[in-house]
């Protein structure tokens, strides 16, 4: 195992033990290697741990130097002096190594001791998720058990109904809560750019890859990884990401050098997998993987009295964020309460802080509320409407399409004209 000891600067003696992968020296936060020196640039240089270790500078503003000597790039040696700007670390042999000082940084994720009793959710106060119904209940006791695994663990729910919120929330509880934790929406980003951005780049590696560059699977050595709407991964970088699943290794694009990381990933999708698999879109071994343990989501229609405690509880946090003395009208409050929410609590959020900002008066009422929660009346046994079901399909049609009209009539299976007069008649002509 690799380490670095502080010689001169900033935490003389301390020592950092290395763990395998690629990590940042730097003052950044983010940096694996914190070193928050005046000398020292945010990202000053990478370390590149393996059999062998290495160090490149990052375009730094003050450079680094072996035994001495200013380099770009170095392979070092036990008992080697590699300086960043004015601080200098010495390599430690493995004999230095077993007679580590007291002030040493380890870093690996945080191990529980045997007395350390696991974080609950309230100690996370940035976990913000309101409810107390029974599958709410379930779905917080699977997190605080799936937090002290460590594993792979796949998300799945409706669009809107919290998975970034429940991954971050497994992030706080676990052994890995002081490392980062690292998001990627896989339906941003496609072919070489996604591969880039997951796995990094070398110099040269494409046109317009002038220097190498840092992935996000490094950025996130011993914290989390989160792929969020994993489903839209091409096949090229599901490969990739099952070689980094089996054993913690990859490639930088236009790399010819493995690297190891130790990153837990948590992954999200509201699609079919399964479908994807049967249709040639999304790998078996992949998916196999991913779910080692998998949690379902509830539709906050299944969630019963959450939506009121949600509605009060957002509704006062959007009128304190503008400083309006507003109150929710009685038949306004009866339209939320009694919509299906097909976008889930996103979409619920979004209405209210639409209405707490066209709100011409001090109380809410219907008409300020989105046209198409306005222009469906609820029916109090909980049963939707034909034109309700209608409605929840154009929008989640319009959804998966990211608005494009023309694509979600295809989907939908009707002509443009169709969509445009449905869209008129439901008061969505300027969106979705």
């Amino acid at each position: 195992m690799w380490s670095l000891r502080v010689e001169r600067g900033y935490n003389r003696g301390t020592a950092y033990v290395l763990p395998a992968g690629a990590l940042v020296v730097g003052r950044d936060e983010g940096a694996q290697v914190r070193i928050d020196a005046e000398s020292v640039s945010r990202r000053h240089a990478e370390l590149a741990v393996g059999a062998a270790l290495e160090v490149s500078d990052l375009q730094s503003t003050n450079g680094i130097a072996v035994n001495g000597v200013p380099c770009r790039e170095a392979q070092l040696e036990p008992g080697d002096r590699v300086r960043f700007g004015d601080v200098e670390c010495r390599v430690l042999s493995e004999e230095d190594a077993r007679d580590r000082p007291a002030s040493t940084l380890v870093l690996e994720p945080e191990a529980l001791t045997v007395d350390e009793s696991p974080p609950q959710l309230a100690d996370a106060p940035q976990i913000e998720w309101i409810g107390d119904s029974a599958p709410v209940k379930r779905l917080l006791g699977q997190v605080q058990r799936v937090a002290q695994a460590d594993c792979a663990v796949l998300l799945r729910g409706e669009t809107g109904t919290g998975k970034e919120l429940i991954a971050r929330a497994i992030h706080a509880l676990s052994r890995r809560r002081k490392r980062a934790f690292v998001a990627v929406n896989c339906a941003t980003l496609d072919g070489e750019l996604l591969e880039s951005e997951l796995f990094g780049h070398e110099r040269g590696a494409f046109t317009g890859a002038n220097a190498r560059k840092q992935g996000l699977v490094e950025a996130a050595t011993g914290g989390v990884l989160f792929l969020d709407e994993v489903g839209e991964l091409p096949l090229k970088a599901q490969a990739k990401l099952l070689r980094l699943l089996e054993n913690g290794d990859y490639r930088r694009v236009g790399g010819t050098r493995d690297l190891h990381a130790n990153c837990q990933v948590i992954s999200a999708t509201h699609r079919p997998l399964e479908d994807m698999v049967k249709a040639g879109g999304f790998r078996e071994d992949l998916l196999f993987r991913l779910q080692v343990v998998e949690l379902l989501l509830p539709p906050l229609r299944e969630r019963g009295d959450d939506l009121a405690l949600l509605i009060d509880h957002l509704f006062a946090k959007l009128r304190a964020q503008v400083s309006r003395r507003l109150t929710l009208g009685p038949e306004a409050r009866a339209v939320l309460l009694g919509w299906r929410w097909p976008g889930n609590v996103r979409e619920l959020k979004n209405a209210l802080e639409r209405a707490v900002i066209l709100a011409p008066g001090p109380v809410v009422e219907v008409d300020d509320l989105p046209p198409g929660l306005a222009t469906v009346t609820p029916v109090s046994d909980g049963f939707p409407t034909l034109e309700e079901l209608e409605l929840r399909h154009i929008r989640r049609a319009l959804e998966h399409t990211d608005g494009a009209r023309a694509e979600a009539a295809r989907v939908l299976g009707i002509d443009r004209k169709t969509l445009y007069r449905k869209l008129k008649a439901y008061g969505l002509e300027q969106g979705s």
